[in-house]
């Protein structure tokens, strides 16, 4: 489980990338949640934080 909602918000509403401290801990995570959001897929990135 990661908690990097903030970074999840901010790409579903259009940023296009991130940086966070959550990357040093879980990046692949971070990288397939950061995929979904940017795919469109929110409901997978959403229930990748959870």
């Amino acid at each position: 489980m990661m908690r990097s909602t903030w970074a999840l918000d901010l790409l579903l509403l259009g940023e296009k990338g991130v940086i966070s401290v959550t990357t040093n801990v879980a990046p692949r995570a971070m990288q397939d949640m950061c995929a979904a959001a940017l795919n469109g897929d929110a409901r997978t990135a959403r229930d990748m934080t959870s």
